[in-house]
């Protein structure tokens, strides 16, 4: 065996190093072009940042550049192997020199080329691909900003070499029967989009309450607005022949700013009235000619949408103008209606219950008669259950067993709930009162 030269062995383990580092590079770029995100470098282009164009010419080229990486990533790990595994061997081989001559040669030779081959592997693995698919992802910015221009380069000079590779790829996979598809075409499904999340909110990059938020948007293309709607027996409507004094008041009741206006039956809306327009119509002067006319005057034309429509279509729908729409069933018939509110609710979810229970300085609790049996449980610390009603005023209307009447109570769980207001058959308010119940003389311990 011919004694190893020292300088060709350095010259070829910087080779080595240089190979390693320029796949690192490759991988590198490869993740960061992937992971930066697109408004942050059009705000640094913004801000002057030198770098920030040559970044954004990579995003819009952004398949290219992959290629690109991809390519060189290949070659690179390629030339690691055809330099790094020989020159470990020609290392390692001294060490085998008390094997017996008549078999020193190839067994010296297969054992070091073994133990190349995994060291050079775990050099490429760790070094070359591990550690900077990492930096990249946790510093996608700032690696992005700095392998922008070397990726330049290496774009100009071999875009050749990826146009003729894809091409080729792309008449192998028609070939087959498949359709190419581009790195950017592809797509996740809505399952890969929540575990995407859940790792983001894992990571610290998303808080619970932001990850619920885009939950529920990714699932608005699956829920339909029958499942938000508010039912057809809890509209509030007025007839055609209502007059704009009778509806005003109406609204100022019921806290609603919009309508529904039905003929002879609430299966037969005719149009949606709003609080802006009829107040337009009397104001300023409150003239009671003008107070006394027909709502059907003012009436806007509504927006019907059939109970198996899904949210996000219906939204798209609202952007026209329309904030209320009225849900029909399938006979024709009013299943319900569903505002904009009730469609956002939806994504960005529900109120908190402070938001329809308010307490009172008296220590006392005014309740909103749609807010859920488990809302006031959580809000009152009470354990009420019921499994025929959803809403507290459901269930205070179960107790009574009869339609409610201002000044109705029932008592559960250490509270009285009083009926304060009604809206129509329903009630509107409630107010909750711990009740205090003195404890019995002498039940105290014996002594």
């Amino acid at each position: 065996m011919l004694p190893l030269n020292p300088l060709d062995l350095i010259f070829r383990f910087v080779v080595v190093l240089a190979l390693v580092a320029l796949n690192g590079f490759f991988v590198a770029a490869e993740f960061a072009l992937v992971a930066v995100r697109r408004s942050r470098v059009e705000q640094l282009e913004a801000e002057g940042h030198p770098l920030a164009p040559a970044v954004r010419y990579a995003l819009d080229h952004l398949n290219a550049y992959l290629a690109v990486a991809q390519l060189g990533n290949t070659m690179a790990s390629l030339a690691l192997g055809w330099v790094g595994e020989p020159l470990l061997a020609e290392l390692l081989a001294p060490l085998f020199s008390f094997l017996e001559p008549a078999v020193r040669v190839i067994s010296a030779h297969a054992v070091a080329t073994a133990v190349a081959f995994g060291l050079i592997t775990a050099l490429h693995i760790i070094l070359g691909e591990q550690a900077p698919k990492l930096l990249a992802i946790q510093r996608s910015e700032a690696v992005s900003l700095v392998v922008s221009i070397p990726m330049r380069a290496f774009f100009v000079v071999l875009r050749p070499f990826v146009l003729l590779l894809s091409g080729a790829s792309s008449l192998t996979l028609q070939a087959l029967g498949l359709r190419p598809v581009s790195g950017e075409q592809l797509v996740h499904s809505v399952e890969e989009l929540k575990l995407l999340v859940a790792a983001s909110r894992e990571a610290g990059v998303l808080e619970p309450a932001e990850e619920e938020i885009v939950e529920r948007a990714l699932v608005i293309g699956e829920r339909t607005v029958y499942e938000v709607m508010v039912p057809r027996t809890l509209i509030v409507a007025v007839p055609e022949d209502a007059t704009i004094y009778e509806a005003v008041k109406l609204c100022l009741d019921t806290g609603h700013k919009r309508l529904p206006v039905y003929r002879e039956s609430i299966d037969n809306v005719v149009g949606v009235v709003h609080l802006q327009d009829m107040v337009a119509a009397i104001w300023p002067s409150i003239d009671p000619a003008a107070a006394g006319r027909p709502v059907k005057e003012l009436m806007r034309e509504p927006l019907f949408v059939p109970e198996n429509a899904t949210i996000d279509s219906v939204l798209a729908q609202m952007r026209r103008g329309n904030k209320l729409a009225i849900v029909v069933e399938e006979r024709g018939g009013t299943a319900g209606l569903v505002t904009l509110a009730d469609l956002v609710a939806a994504v960005l979810g529900e109120l908190s219950p402070e938001a329809h229970i308010k307490a009172q300085p008296d220590g006392t609790a005014l309740i909103d008669g749609l807010t859920s049996i488990d809302e006031v449980n959580e809000y009152l610390g009470t354990a009420i259950e019921d499994p025929e009603y959803d809403t507290i005023g459901g269930f205070v209307t179960g107790r009574l067993g009869r339609i409610p009447r201002v000044g109705d109570s029932v008592e559960v769980d250490g509270f009285r709930f009083t009926v304060e207001t009604m809206v129509g058959l329903r009630v509107g308010t409630l107010r909750a009162e711990p009740i205090h119940r003195p404890t019995a003389a002498g039940s105290g311990a014996p002594g």
